[in-house]
């Protein structure tokens, strides 16, 4: 399933289309990072709900600070790729790797 068909497929299946792009950046991190990633965003309702609720208003700035590994700003960052590719949003301002950062391991 391509991120742009979202829009016309069921819940469900947009969901894991979703979660399956926020977690695909932590594969460069290493195989826990990845699995915690998926497991957290499969996982832990909050994510879902947050995005099915509509929470988030539609022009919010949403800075991520000290959140771990960022699971939120690579869902939100995810789901604004899938909404632009569907034609239904605009992206402005997203950044998912902070320059200089990119790839970085500690």
């Amino acid at each position: 399933m391509r991120m742009g068909d979202l829009a016309t497929v069921a819940p469900d299946a947009a969901w894991r289309a979703l979660w399956t792009a926020a977690s695909a950046p932590y594969r460069r991190s290493g195989r826990f990072a990845w699995h915690f990633a998926r497991g957290k965003l499969t996982r832990d309702p909050v994510f879902r709900a947050l995005l099915e609720r509509g929470d988030l208003a539609r022009a919010a700035r949403i800075v991520d600070i000290g959140c771990g590994q960022a699971l939120l700003a690579s869902l939100l960052a995810s789901a604004a790729e899938a909404l632009e590719k569907a034609g239904l949003a605009e992206l402005a301002g997203l950044m998912r790797d902070p320059p200089g950062r990119a790839g970085e391991s500690r």
